[in-house]
């Protein structure tokens, strides 16, 4: 009973998000890509191996409709290893 009930409701998601994107509300492609405050929001910093200030996990995907920001993406961005 549990297996059914989570393939429907991945079937409930993948419609949702079909659905978003027939209205072109689209998510933000955010990992490995440089932090950009016009539509991410950081949450916190955290040393890794990727270059600084990289997007290196999503908390919460953000979406856009067109040019405009719906709602923010909120991430955890890289940081020196020397801090």
């Amino acid at each position: 009973m549990l297996n059914s009930d989570r393939q429907g409701i991945e079937l409930i998601r993948r419609n949702f998000l079909d659905l978003l994107k027939q209205h072109q509300i689209v998510p933000i492609s955010v990992l490995e890509q440089k932090f950009d405050p016009e539509c991410m929001y950081a949450l916190g910093q955290q040393t890794s191996d990727a270059p600084p200030n990289t997007v290196i996990q999503e908390v919460v995907r953000g979406y856009r409709y067109r040019d405009r920001v719906l709602r923010e993406a909120q991430v955890i961005v890289s940081t020196d290893k020397t801090r």
